[in-house]
């Protein structure tokens, strides 16, 4: 009206207070500032408030490709930022290898961050995941493929990856389940603090059945104590007709879409094993060359398109294994970002 001017927005629950003095100083008695109460309907319009640490919002560069997570749901940066390092080290675990992707991100960050701050974090990120390759590196006695156990400075501290597939398969599938079922739990306790009952009841049940696979397929074996198979297949069979009944068809086919999740992790041994194996013959070529210098040549080419190729593959098989095999259990878009009114 000529005298009456009502305005409504959204803000955020930390700003609130300091919005309510500014407007009091700026206006006295003549504004009036409440908040409502939101009604059910109004929830899908409530915008998203995206707040990390700032040593985890570098890692925000990872919700660019997915929309918008949804209000009350889950953010799953802080999680990206603890396993794409780890993922991306596991993979190179090379300290020479490593220590140069670490440099080069660290002054392309120095160089072009300033400006652009996508750069800046997702070189942050290869920061941290070069990092993380040295640490893995050293743990496996690997610089520039054998170059430092040859040169007697280098020896494996917990397992050689050429001589124990075996083993990293295993510990490739146990990280597989570990991630995996951590992302059901998540899910499951994000539906069941917003009162979603029956989809955290489904996430419940979903979660008892790969729990109880996993726990039938360490007994046959007897790497556990085989007594526990009938209790094991007995809660896995009653999950698995709870879990048809609250999902229909949809349930026992995300079933067989986990246990498929789970050995992708495979990827993790398997793309780290040809990166080791490329950067050995790198050695043994320049090691066969009749001239010193022709040999560092040739050795040096080869490990330069091995780094190039540490830089692609392990990131995309680290993100694939986050939004793939990892956010499909938890993670909820449609949301809409907030972007606070003001004068540009």
């Amino acid at each position: 009206t000529r005298f009456v001017v009502i305005i409504g927005g959204w803000v955020a629950v930390d700003a609130y207070g300091a919005l309510a003095s500014k407007l009091s100083s700026l206006f006295n008695d003549r504004i009036h500032l409440r908040t409502l109460d939101i009604r059910k309907e109004e929830r899908a319009l409530i915008p998203v408030f995206i707040k990390n640490h700032r040593f985890i919002r570098p890692f925000e560069v990872f919700l660019a490709a997915l929309s918008t997570p949804r209000y009350g749901s889950v953010d799953p940066t802080p999680f990206v930022a603890l396993f794409f390092p780890v993922f991306f080290g596991l993979i190179v675990a090379d300290m020479g290898y490593g220590a140069i992707i670490l440099a080069l991100a660290a002054y392309l960050r120095s160089a072009f961050g300033r400006k652009k701050q996508f750069f800046r974090d997702a070189a942050t990120v290869f920061v941290v995941s070069g990092a993380s390759a040295i640490v893995f590196g050293f743990l496996f006695g690997e610089f520039f493929g054998d170059l430092g156990e040859r040169a007697g400075l280098l020896h494996p501290l917990v397992l050689n990856r050429i001589e124990a597939l075996k083993t990293l398969i295993a510990l490739a599938i146990a990280i597989g389940a570990g991630h995996v079922i951590l992302g059901v739990v998540i899910g499951m306790v994000s539906h069941a603090k917003r009162r979603d009952l029956k989809e955290a009841g489904a996430k419940a049940v979903y979660l008892a059945l790969i729990v109880s696979f996993l726990v039938l397929a360490l007994a046959m074996p007897g790497i556990i104590p085989r007594a526990i198979v009938p209790w094991a297949a007995g809660v896995m069979g009653a999950s698995f007709v709870a879990l048809a009944v609250l999902e229909g068809m949809l349930g026992p086919i995300e079933f067989m879409e986990a246990l498929g999740n789970i050995v992708s992790y495979v990827r993790l041994m398997a793309v780290g094993t040809a990166s080791v194996v490329m950067a050995l013959v790198a050695n043994q070529m320049g090691a066969l060359a009749d001239n010193m210098v022709l040999g560092a040549i040739i050795a040096g080419l080869i490990h330069c398109l091995n780094l190039l190729l540490s830089v692609l593959s392990p990131s995309i098989q680290s993100m694939r294994l986050q939004y793939v095999e990892f956010f499909s259990k938890f993670y909820e878009g449609g949301g809409r970002l907030y972007r606070p009114f003001k004068k540009r």
